[in-house]
């Protein structure tokens, strides 16, 4: 693709952006991050101030308007397809354009707008600092510490990019390559200096934002419901692309050999649920109305709505957790029988069933 044609590329995308930016109506999670600039702080319980200190900066321009407030999210992605088009053949933007997640959730100001462009101005970094005319210039090692650094501020994941780097340059077998550790440790230093303020900031709330993020993968994701499952395969389409779901006629006419695996087993036959304390277990009731054999934890009201539709755990001890799960991979008992018992036993608590015993309830009070 030649440069002329890129760059028309970009400036429709960049006309396309703005008009969208300034007409698509607003996310939760974007008023949510507008919320933040209107007080500024060192950092955030769940995420640094790199997007709050953007829209601040944007809102002051072009005043507290959706265009405000996503301008910064339109020019990192611009920014970032420009890099990429360096980074790569050109004809690479065209491929990522196909892409809604480029075309159109780009627009979108979230912490991930300024952390994609950053990571990939660190990957050309990391790049160029491989030359050994470079790599013996601490201008550079500067540069890439500061990089890191504001990737930092704008996401707890940049850290992710320092294992690849230094992996990078273990594999780089260039003998004047070998004096490549002091840099590395000096731009490392440089990161941590830039990011200082995080730090403070969790320093002065002993470390539960950072905290927060280790468990937010652990979290759970909702209950389950049928349309989960379209918006599960959305998704990875626009992140894994096709090739997971071309495998699938495979999986199926190897079924047999799969399902004879019981690490692979537990994954299509059996939902655990180890909950310490739910008020009303709406997952646990999901799973069994799709007929899914389940175990859970014995702590109330679990065994309430479970009945002895289900298996149950100990939640604190993990050999009993483990032994449960083993016995539901090893039992002979019909899968028929226990997908018919747990959906007549989810049967019992519908909608339906609820507002007429609190009606009744009410009833009674009110004579």
């Amino acid at each position: 693709m030649k440069r002329s044609t890129c760059l028309l590329m970009l400036t429709i995308v960049a006309a396309v952006h703005f008009v969208l930016a300034a007409t698509v109506p607003p996310a939760d999670d974007e008023l949510y991050y507008w919320c933040w600039s209107q007080d500024l702080q060192a950092s955030y319980f769940d995420h640094p101030p790199m997007t709050a200190l953007l829209i601040r900066a944007s809102t002051s321009l072009f005043g507290h308007t959706l265009f405000g407030l996503r301008f910064p999210a339109c020019l990192c992605a611009l920014a970032t397809l420009f890099l990429i088009g360096h980074l790569t053949d050109r004809r690479g933007i065209g491929w990522l354009l196909a892409t809604p997640m480029i075309a159109f959730g780009s627009i979108l100001i979230t912490p991930d707008a300024p952390v994609l462009l950053i990571w990939t101005a660190y990957a050309i970094w990391l790049i160029a600092i491989q030359k050994p005319e470079r790599s013996h210039r601490w201008v550079w090692w500067l540069a890439g510490g500061v990089l890191l650094g504001l990737g930092g501020l704008s996401k707890y994941t940049m850290a992710l990019a320092v294992p690849g780097a230094l992996l990078s340059f273990m594999l780089n077998r260039d003998p004047k390559q070998a004096a490549w550790r002091l840099g590395f440790v000096c731009h490392l230093v440089v990161c941590l200096m830039v990011m200082s303020p995080i730090f403070l900031f969790n320093m002065q709330h002993d470390f539960r934002p950072m905290q927060f993020q280790l468990n937010h993968a652990a979290e759970k994701s909702g209950p389950l419901h049928p349309f989960r499952i379209f918006e599960f395969i959305g998704g990875q389409v626009l992140l894994v692309g096709l090739m997971p779901f071309l495998l699938l006629p495979w999986c199926l006419r190897h079924r047999r050999e799969l399902g004879a695996d019981s690490r692979l087993r537990i994954s299509l036959w059996l939902f655990v649920f180890p909950s310490l304390i739910e008020n009303s277990p709406n997952i646990l009731l999901e799973a069994m109305a799709h007929g899914v054999p389940v175990i859970a934890s014995a702590a109330a009201p679990m065994p309430e709505f479970g009945g002895t539709a289900i298996g149950y755990f100990d939640p604190l001890s993990v050999d009993s957790i483990r032994q449960s799960i083993e016995q539901a991979l090893t039992d002979r008992t019909d899968r028929a029988v226990l997908a018919s018992a747990c959906r007549a036993q989810a049967a019992r608590f519908t909608w339906d069933r609820f507002t007429a015993r609190v009606v009744a309830l009410y009833r009674s009070v009110l004579g």
